[in-house]
């Protein structure tokens, strides 16, 4: 979506438009979030928005696309089990197994996805399937959009349209980054399997 267009629905839609959009996206239509808080900062600072309406609806947007996407990851988890679980071997041990991870250590993962894009947009699909319990993961989607909302929103404000360049920037490298990452993290686990694979011991005669 072009920053044109965007800010034309900014502008005719105000709040209900601000609240709509970062619900949408965050369920998984291509929104670019980041540039939208950053338009929102601009807008402030140009009096065509007021800043704590737009840090609220922003807020609450987020937070509620998070939730929908949570409620339909854990509603199809059974469906997708019992059609697709036995051709990439999810069992429900496999998932119960998921699910302990996750409540020891995906809250977290939930928080810093804001930061990752692409991934805010599947964390969500993921607690909900791995059966996460819901106060928690909204207590983590909450801390997180909290984060994200400042830092974005502040950045508008305070560098105005200078900001969408860089931001640009920073999306193609961390893009990059993300992609190197997992690549780091398939070898290692990989070689990890490999290293643990029990060996067979010569047979003697």
């Amino acid at each position: 979506m072009e920053h044109k267009a965007l800010i034309h629905l900014l502008l005719h839609y105000k709040y209900i438009g601000i609240f709509s959009l970062f619900m949408f996206g965050l369920i998984g239509l291509p929104v670019p979030d980041e540039v939208l808080l950053t338009l929102i900062g601009i807008l402030v600072t140009e009096k065509k928005l007021a800043l704590i309406p737009s840090a609220l609806t922003s807020y609450a947007g987020s937070v509620t696309g998070m939730s929908f996407s949570y409620w339909i990851g854990r509603a199809l988890t059974k469906t997708l089990v019992k059609r697709f679980g036995r051709w990439f071997g999810i069992t429900p041990e496999r998932l119960g197994k998921a699910h302990t991870w996750f409540e020891r250590y995906g809250k977290w993962t939930i928080s810093a996805s804001y930061f990752i894009p692409g991934l805010r947009h599947v964390i969500a699909y993921f607690s909900g399937f791995s059966r996460l319990s819901y106060p928690r993961f909204l207590l983590f989607a909450i801390i997180g959009a909290g984060f994200w909302i400042t830092l974005f929103l502040s950045l508008g404000l305070l560098l105005g349209r200078d900001w969408l360049f860089l931001l640009a920037a920073i999306h193609r490298y961390m893009l990059i980054a993300v992609c190197l990452a997992a690549m780091l993290l398939l070898f290692g686990w990989s070689l990890k399997k490999t290293m643990t694979k029990p060996r067979k011991n010569p047979e003697h005669d």
